[in-house]
């Protein structure tokens, strides 16, 4: 028999256990379907509430299906059982996926404090990488907005700054002293770039 059929037919003969519950739920969420999966995970955790296995795998589920809180929630209800190294990495990796780049950060600093050899190659660089293009995204959409505010394209010459593109910060720095040119801050920043890049 194979593996749903097995769990179909436990369901049916012992629906009082929860591993065929949990062991269809797995089998669902493997082959992709995870609002049937969801049901069986839930099926499970009515017989064995709290079960770190069963919430860390709805968990892992309810991010597939995009709702953040929930699969928060399930880790957050893991972690406070117990302390789990793998549950700590996909909480993170879960973050992530939901574009809190700060939360997955302050995961990542835990886990390199205690299993470093755990996370994942290049993870800390890319969300680093998806956090500073997030935040560059939200300052030129802001810009899009408000094309004549003077200070976004101050704040976004700094982000320039910071990753050392000084050209790039120039230009912005010059269209905030042509928006505000009695702004004596802005042209102090504007003549100290100038002279690291000149035009």
């Amino acid at each position: 028999k194979n593996d749903i059929s097995y769990a179909n037919e436990g369901i049916n003969d012992c629906p009082e256990n929860y591993m065929f519950h949990f062991k269809k739920a797995t089998i669902l969420a493997g082959e992709h379907n995870f609002s049937e999966a969801l049901i069986y995970y839930n099926n499970a955790l009515k017989l064995q509430p709290n079960r770190p296995q069963i919430l860390t795998n709805r968990g892992i589920v309810y991010v597939e299906l995009g709702q953040k809180d929930k699969a928060i929630n399930d880790f957050n209800v893991v972690l406070n059982i117990e302390f789990n190294s793998y549950v700590l990495l996909t909480r993170c990796i879960a973050y992530q996926r939901f574009d809190d780049f700060e939360n997955a950060l302050k995961d990542l600093a835990t886990l390199k404090k205690c299993c470093a050899r755990e996370i994942p190659k290049g993870l800390e660089e890319e969300i680093i990488k998806k956090w500073n293009l997030s935040i560059f995204s939200q300052i030129n959409e802001q810009i899009q907005k408000e094309p004549n505010n003077a200070i976004l394209y101050v704040n976004r010459a700094k982000f320039y700054m910071d990753r050392r593109m000084g050209r790039e910060a120039l230009a912005d720095l010059k269209k905030a002293c042509e928006l505000e040119p009695d702004n004596k801050e802005f042209k102090s920043y504007y003549n100290e770039l100038n002279s690291t890049f000149p035009h």
